[in-house]
């Protein structure tokens, strides 16, 4: 695999591909992962692009036409965990890369632990100090919160704590959103897709948040996904799934806030899913949803929270690099969201794949507009990738405007190659 990515000569109107990894882009050492590629049906021939590696991994002997390709990883090890691209070739031309995944390898070192030193109940509004901490020395600390399939991942240097590191993360004036479950791991600089294990999990409650956390028995938790994605444009279709046992008799969706639960009462018994497909998202369908389940009697936990966004409710902000879109490693990056509408919130979407990172923070006065900056100190090449900004109001949280315009962030000396 070449050490730089090829400059693709892209023309006319080729899609740029999609590109995933299947189950997860999260997979324990030396457990099967397959990336596909995505395209179309008119490709001839497939690349899939490791950032840093020697060679593309083609395609080439695909039967023609063919929608996807797909790179089957038997045991993942650290060689394969990395950041990756692919691209598909058409009538002589090859397509756009896609946007950027990455390729984690966890489960390489013992779990660090993590802990609130706030304590795990908190009212709406406090501020929350997430502790990772571990006697192994690691450089850098990531917290991951799960919600239904909606991943948030932040990154931060350790810092020496006795004969120890740790990194303390913070969450200023909590909300709904910021409920779920925790959990952290730890990475050195030189290797950054290849992660410890997990840390034990941590739930963090809002109070006020009208959510019944308690399941009698030993039912077990049910998982709630929204399809195709959980944020969708307005007035489009979204489906709500919660997924059980076989043994369910009855489900039930909670929307936070919402009067009563959406029952699914009148399905048959032993049913291992109940769905609820709403056909035009709107602002009264946006907002923070668990499900349960009923089985013997008894009702299962809450499932963890599932976000449901609704997007293109406002004009778009725009979004640019104070300190550039090439920046090097180690280098402290500044991203400014500005609107002229005045919002109380501002959004940071970074894509990679199927993983969604998202950041939230409020919004500042800028003359007659309103701004936020996001900092991200000592870049590496975790922070690669494409971003985009919403904008949002504080009352209505899970309803957000047309996104910006990609910005795409390249760190130097991770041999990237960016298009667009």
């Amino acid at each position: 695999m070449s050490t730089i990515l090829p400059t693709l000569l892209y023309l006319g109107n080729l899609s740029r591909p999609h590109i995933t990894a299947l189950p997860k882009f999260m997979v324990l050492h030396k457990n099967p992962v397959t990336i596909v590629c995505q395209g179309t049906p008119e490709a001839e021939v497939y690349n899939i692009y490791k950032v840093g590696g020697r060679e593309p991994m083609d395609g080439s002997r695909l039967p023609p036409p063919k929608e996807t390709y797909i790179l089957r990883i038997p045991e993942l090890t650290p060689d394969w965990a990395g950041l990756y691209h692919c691209s598909y070739r058409s009538g002589g031309q090859w397509s756009p890369l896609s946007d950027p995944l990455q390729l984690v390898m966890t489960g390489a070192y013992d779990k660090p632990s993590l802990s609130s030193m706030t304590g795990t109940v908190v009212a709406s509004g406090d501020n929350v100090k997430l502790q990772c901490f571990s006697k192994i020395r690691f450089d850098v600390f990531i917290l991951i919160k799960k919600d239904g399939i909606h991943t948030t991942t932040q990154n931060l240097s350790s810092t020496p704590q006795g004969n120890a590191h740790q990194a303390i993360f913070q969450m200023d004036h909590v909300t709904s959103t910021q409920m779920g479950t925790y959990r952290c791991y730890g990475a050195f600089g030189n290797d950054p897709y290849v992660w410890s294990l997990p840390s034990d999990r941590l739930q963090l409650v809002v109070k006020g948040s009208n959510t019944r956390l308690q399941g009698a028995g030993n039912l077990s938790q049910p998982h709630i996904t929204a399809l195709p994605t959980s944020m969708v444009l307005s007035k489009d279709s979204v489906t709500i799934v919660c997924q059980g046992t076989p043994e369910a008799e009855v489900y039930n969706i909670y929307k936070v806030g919402g009067h009563k639960p959406m029952d699914g009462s009148r399905l048959p018994s032993h049913k291992e899913t109940y769905t609820l497909r709403i056909p035009e998202l709107t602002p009264d369908w946006a907002g923070l949803y668990h499900c349960s389940y009923r089985s013997g009697g008894q009702w299962s936990p809450l499932s963890d929270p599932l976000q449901l966004v609704m997007t293109g409710a406002y004009d778009k902000p725009s979004l640019s690099s104070m300190s550039g879109t090439v920046v090097a490693s180690g280098d402290n990056v500044k991203l400014q969201c500005f609107s002229k509408i005045r919002f109380d919130i501002f959004i940071l979407i970074k894509e990679d794949g199927i993983h969604t990172t998202t950041q939230n923070l409020s919004s500042t006065p800028q003359g007659n507009a309103h701004q936020a900056i996001f900092k991200m100190n000592h870049v590496t090449s975790t922070q690669m990738g494409t971003y985009r900004c919403y904008g949002a109001f504080g009352n209505d949280p899970y309803v957000w405007s047309l996104p910006s315009d990609r910005l795409q962030l390249v760190v130097k000396g991770e041999e990237a190659y960016s298009s667009s």
